[in-house]
């Protein structure tokens, strides 16, 4: 029931042009990011702050100890994210 009732967080998703995947409780969203433009990383910010309103006026609240982003890459891309590098 979950499923259905978050369902429209999908459209917040594509709204901002960021994939989306949900399952269950599950909520997942990603985009590729370009090293050379900082607004991808924008995009993904404004979208995820979109869907935790979405979240909050719909009586959800997502749970901040398992919210975490990931970048994958070479070496050598993962470098050119500068800050949003995890070491």
């Amino acid at each position: 029931m979950f499923s259905l009732y978050a369902a429209p967080v999908s459209n917040t998703a594509v709204a901002h042009h960021v994939s989306i995947h949900q399952y269950a409780d599950d909520i997942q969203t990603y985009i590729a990011i370009q090293p050379q433009s900082p607004d991808s990383v924008s995009q993904l910010v404004n979208c995820t702050d979109d869907i935790t309103h979405w979240f909050l006026k719909n009586g959800l609240q997502l749970n901040p100890s398992n919210t975490e982003a990931v970048v994958f890459g070479t070496a050598f891309q993962t470098a050119k994210c500068g800050h949003y590098q995890r070491c």
